[in-house]
């Protein structure tokens, strides 16, 4: 299964080369991605393909619930885990060169709410203790698993809702 990933993901990277674009129509890599799905153990993924804020080609293939039989689409919400580590790091490098903000900015300055450490009430979580994962915030106990789960059954719940929910003493 490690292998389907690992040659799901290299031809993810593949696809962003114009080479490798301009020589598939979206049959090809509907034809393409179908065999690979059909190759692995994944019970569904989607893919998108963007080039300068374009969508060039998006499918969503198999079941995001196997049990009831709802189409994987590609407005599924998919928890991406630790190859989220990769994207959030090239997002904060990017951020960080634009001068959006630096890795001791706290994120309470950028929340739309306030996140406070029960254990170190008086200090402040930074985006540097987010990026290594240095901040104290458990992610691992059931709530966190089950607001998760339920962020994914109701994708009309925003990001923010979320994470105010999780992170803020005022949520759920």
């Amino acid at each position: 299964m490690f292998a389907r990933l690992i040659k799901l993901l290299s031809i993810g990277a593949l696809i962003i080369c114009n080479t490798f674009l301009a020589q598939y129509s979206n049959d090809s890599l509907n034809t393409m991605f179908a065999e690979i799905y059909s190759e692995s153990n994944f019970p569904g993924f989607a893919v998108a393909i963007v080039k300068n804020e374009k969508i060039l080609y998006q499918n969503g293939l198999g079941y995001a619930d196997l049990e009831n039989k709802i189409p994987f689409s590609v407005n599924t919400i998919q928890n991406i885990a630790s190859i989220s580590k990769t994207f959030i790091g090239v997002a904060i490098m990017k951020a960080i060169e634009q001068d959006y903000l630096t890795l001791d900015a706290p994120i309470n300055e950028i929340l739309p709410f306030k996140t406070v450490n029960p254990y170190f009430p008086d200090a402040q979580i930074t985006i540097r203790h987010l990026a290594t994962h240095t901040s104290g915030i458990k992610d691992l106990d059931p709530y966190y698993h089950e607001l998760a789960y339920t962020r994914g059954k109701a994708p009309g719940m925003k990001l923010g809702v979320y994470l105010n929910n999780y992170l803020s003493p005022e949520g759920e």
